[in-house]
């Protein structure tokens, strides 16, 4: 009999130390998505940096931002990363647009040696990957106010319980991929083919034309603006060869930004790192999830 109420008392306390840790786990899950609105903030002022240096806070704001300016035309001059003279390239960028560019390539089919022509584009000329990636900043915005609405939601009701903890985590989930391809968008260039660029509208608006064997390609690599040549070359064999050159410059711009998108991508890891480990120690809980909320 002494036995059998030993082992009840040891159950009996086994099971008020797990309902205790389970009280403990679960009010700090309910902490951590109260004070998420917390990590949220920090995201928010970080993205809205980036999208005024990516000038597009109009994509976000019904109206004009307090304090926000419009892109103004800035001139970059490429050159090769080795010190080589065979291209030259000037750049006039009006935020992700191309207003016009010009190039100077050693070119010997031709008379003195250097092709020089300059391209005015009449038609839009974007450097794609400026575009997107402003546009999943403006996106991750968006998803950030929507978690800050949910928040305040679950917060006004006074229902916090483990179950909300699903639906804040898909958002910061979606938060962190749309920052992951912001910052993905300028670091994996992006190239069109050799075919793309000779039907690329702003390829036929150098003056004078190119020849037939030279194209030229604009695209960004990390921080840095590049243009690329592409020179088709005859062989001994009959068959054609291609020489690239490349000349660069980096964008201030966009060494601020990848910073930013950093700061903004561990924020938020942190705050999903948090709230996937507090949901990983509770896997076998039922009942009412229900806890008070904390301040």
């Amino acid at each position: 009999m002494s036995k059998n109420l030993n082992n009840m008392r040891r159950e009996s306390n086994a099971s008020d130390s797990e309902l205790s840790e389970r009280d403990s786990l679960v009010g700090e899950v309910v902490w951590l998505q109260r004070n998420a609105t917390e990590y949220f903030r920090r995201v928010e002022e970080i993205l809205h940096k980036c999208l005024d240096r990516f000038h597009v806070s109009n994509k976000f704001y019904t109206s004009t931002k307090p304090g926000s300016s419009p892109a103004k035309s800035e001139r970059y001059s490429l050159v090769q990363r080795n010190g080589a003279d065979t291209l030259k390239v000037s750049v006039l960028l009006l935020g992700e647009n191309v207003i016009q560019t010009e190039v100077a390539m050693k070119y010997p089919k031709i008379s003195g040696g250097i092709f020089r022509a300059t391209a005015q584009p009449e038609v839009q000329w974007k450097l794609q990957q400026l575009q997107d990636a402003g546009n999943y900043c403006v996106e991750a915005l968006r998803t950030v106010a929507k978690g800050n609405e949910f928040i305040q939601y679950m917060a006004k009701r006074k229902s916090w319980n483990l179950e909300c903890g699903e639906p804040l985590c898909m958002i910061v989930e979606s938060i962190c991929s749309l920052i992951g391809k912001a910052r993905s968008t300028l670091c994996i260039p992006r190239k069109r083919s050799l075919l793309e660029l000779c039907n690329f509208q702003p390829t036929r608006c150098f003056n004078p034309s190119l020849p037939s064997d030279l194209v030229f390609s604009y695209y960004i690599s990390s921080s840095r603006l590049i243009c690329a040549a592409y020179h088709m070359t005859g062989k001994a064999n009959g068959n054609q060869g291609l020489v690239v050159t490349q000349a660069e410059c980096t964008l201030p711009s966009l060494v601020e930004i990848l910073v930013l998108l950093q700061q903004a991508l561990n924020t938020v890891q942190r705050l999903r790192h948090q709230l996937i480990m507090f949901h990983s120690h509770l896997p076998n809980l039922h009942g009412n999830n229900d806890v008070p909320t904390r301040s």
